[in-house]
């Protein structure tokens, strides 16, 4: 490759360097450096590709897969960003969508890093983020997408379908397009425009499908609220219900205390009925002894005239005084009174 000559001439007048050269030598040396397969060529600084994966949504180019991926066969959408931008990474989830809805075969998304790839000067962007679309077979009439408008997927998707359109392309008297390049990209849009609507169908078919779960959803919902009221109501029913049965265990509790009382005040008064009523019997028995023996004592008297041996007899084993005894009775109280003693023996006699 020969070296460039340099198109302009030093000339130093009084101290001073003054460059000087013709006007068509520079024309010459902007078209050695503009034309595609020209032997001047400018060095280029660029990122590895190896470090990309190939198989991706949208394809990552750098300064050496330039021009085989904007040159490619298909149409093109480059987005030119940098890591120091702030604005380009809120357009990646845009970018997504849109590969997602166009064809891989007939369509590329592709980004390139500026500040990390050089290009050619007259493919170089002054402010980022930047949008150019290279159209198929119309590469030399790459369109930039307007800086007024919002980066979205409706108008992305309207841009592109109008400058792949070749009605919109200016027309070229010195190159007219021919029929078999606007045959083919008539059916290339068809096809943009097939598979848009395919897509579309598919978007409208899930917003339904959401829909419907949408409508399923809002009716468990709503049937969740009615039985959270119900079971609200349950609980402050069971609660009313908790709180009377409370108040009637305080209650019963109360009334088992008083009772409890009560049975032991009743207890007490039985346990000195029952021994009133032992003593009683004692009493009893002892007044029945008495008014045995007195009875035999009457007896004895009017049987005495008859009974002097026999009184003799007894005379030499006298009785024991006071009442008899019987076996294991214990003796009568001491506080008896004679008078008592008739009366309870006239009670005795009249049962």
């Amino acid at each position: 490759m020969r070296s460039p000559k340099w198109p302009w001439s030093t000339t130093t007048v009084m101290g001073t360097r003054w460059w000087s050269g013709s006007f068509s030598t520079c024309e010459s040396f902007i078209q050695n450096f503009s034309v595609l397969y020209s032997p001047l060529k400018r060095h280029l600084i660029g990122s590895d590709s190896a470090q990309f994966p190939s198989q991706h949504l949208i394809t990552e180019v750098t300064t050496d897969t330039f021009w085989k991926v904007v040159l490619q066969k298909q149409d093109v959408l480059l987005l030119y960003y940098a890591q120091w931008c702030g604005f380009c990474p809120a357009l990646n989830h845009v970018f997504i969508q849109l590969a997602r809805l166009l064809p891989t075969d007939t369509f590329t998304v592709a980004r390139i890093d500026v500040s990390q790839n050089d290009l050619p000067w007259e493919f170089m962007a002054d402010r980022l983020p930047t949008v150019l679309f290279f159209p198929c077979n119309r590469k030399d009439l790459s369109v930039k997408y307007p800086e007024d408008l919002p980066i979205t997927l409706p108008n992305l998707l309207r841009f592109i379908l109008h400058h792949s359109d070749p009605a919109s392309v200016p027309p070229n008297l010195a190159n007219p397009p021919t029929k078999e390049c606007l045959q083919s990209e008539a059916v290339l849009q068809q096809g943009h425009i097939s598979h848009l609507e395919r897509e579309i169908q598919k978007l409208r078919a899930e917003i339904s499908t959401l829909q419907r779960a949408q409508m399923q959803v809002e009716a468990q919902l709503s049937s969740a609220r009615r039985d959270e009221h119900r079971l609200l109501q349950q609980q402050q029913t069971l609660e009313k219900q908790h709180s009377l049965l409370q108040l009637h265990s305080e209650q019963m509790q109360a009334l088992y205390e008083q009772k409890t009382r009560e049975l032991e005040e009743v207890a007490r008064k039985l346990q000195e009925l029952a021994d009133a009523s032992e003593n009683l019997l004692t009493e009893n028995t002892w007044l029945k002894i008495l008014v045995a023996t007195m009875e035999r004592k009457l007896e004895g008297k009017d049987g005495a005239e008859n009974l002097t041996p026999a009184e003799e007899v007894h005379s030499d084993h006298p009785e024991p005084s006071g009442p008899p005894r019987l076996p294991g009775s214990t003796p009568p109280p001491a506080n008896i009174s004679p008078p008592l003693v008739a009366e309870r023996s006239n009670e005795n006699r009249t049962d």
